[in-house]
């Protein structure tokens, strides 16, 4: 079977990227349909969005422009990078924009002085141990790994041994053996919370070319979570998938374990995700109307290019190749 992406590929370069310019510059487009400023999880996710298209050549002048936007959001004295509006954790703010700024090779204008305060592996470790791992896995890996990757996209802001540290205190910590995933004091099979915080932890050790333990209790459990109308989480119907997809295409490839299940999956996942896209309807709602529309939209074309590398350009159609921006650099 064959998957056409195309139809909404087109949609999105011709009608949703100029619905979301607010500004002359490059990179300045806003969160949603009708928003009235540049913002973080708009410039940033457009960013994502044109490269994983391969729809993103810019000339010295636009690649300044792009630079000049992303750099904007950054306090001078903390250097964290911040939305103008709340949204997420300044971490999450600042992880994000630095991934963003990475696919045009710049970096931030200003040190991350805010590093100080996690910079040692003691001072990790006891940040670590200050979040919740059984209740708030999600919000942890988000900040955790945000850290994690805001540090490793500028250079020399902590040691190669701080990296070493963390994996190490990770692995053998807060990785649960019964499902493959991090938490503490879960259930046997994990819960849709480890889910969506786990693949953040999967995909910096992808990137440091470690592998991430217990794979085959990984795809158990997230196969066993699955709900029987395909979904994860209905409250969650576009980034949950993504999350999966990720961690499961991952761990069976380093495995060989249950493959026909993990290929059945995302084929049903991409069916799932197309029909709901080729919906004017829902995509009005969910990635014009809605508040993070861009950056939902991010995330269902990071899950279209994880099910495209799995399963061929001869199965998922597309005018060019997807690029996974996780392949180039942590966070999304």
């Amino acid at each position: 079977m064959t998957y056409d992406l195309r139809p909404f590929t087109t949609w999105i370069t011709e009608e949703f990227a100029p619905s979301v310019r607010v500004g002359l510059g490059a990179g300045d487009y806003t969160r949603r349909g009708g928003g009235e400023y540049v913002e973080v999880y708009g410039a940033g996710d457009m960013a994502c969005i044109l490269y994983t298209l391969d729809a993103i050549n810019p000339s010295p002048t636009e690649n300044a422009e792009w630079a000049s936007t992303l750099r904007s959001f950054q306090d001078p004295g903390s250097g964290y990078l911040i939305a103008k509006t709340a949204s997420l954790s300044k971490v999450h703010n600042t992880a994000f924009t630095l991934g963003a700024m990475n696919l045009f090779d710049v970096q931030p204008e200003h040190p991350l002085t805010f590093s100080r305060n996690f910079n040692t592996p003691e001072l990790m470790q006891e940040y670590v141990e200050s979040r919740d791992w059984t209740n708030g896995v999600y919000l942890g890996g988000e900040d955790v790994i945000g850290l994690a990757s805001a540090f490793g996209l500028v250079p020399g802001t902590v040691s190669d041994d701080w990296f070493t540290a963390l994996f190490d205190y990770f692995d053998t910590n807060l990785l649960d053996s019964n499902n493959g995933m991090i938490g503490r004091d879960t259930p046997m099979l994990g819960t849709l919370d480890q889910i969506g915080g786990t693949f953040h932890f999967a995909f910096l050790w992808e990137f440091y070319k470690r592998q991430l333990p217990y794979g085959e209790a990984r795809i158990d459990s997230i196969l066993g979570l699955r709900r029987p109308d395909g979904d994860w989480d209905t409250a969650n119907i576009w980034w949950m998938p993504f999350d999966s997809l990720y961690m499961l295409t991952q761990a069976t490839t380093d495995t060989g374990h249950r493959v026909g299940d993990v290929r059945q999956c995302v084929e049903s996942v991409l069916y799932m995700a197309l029909g709901r896209v080729m919906d004017e309807s829902i995509r009005q709602q969910t990635f014009v109307d809605s508040d993070m529309g861009v950056h939902t939209l991010n995330g269902l074309m990071g899950l279209f290019a994880v099910a495209q590398e799995y399963l061929g350009t001869d199965e998922v159609l597309t005018d060019r190749p997807l690029r996974l921006v996780l392949n180039k650099r942590p966070y999304i």
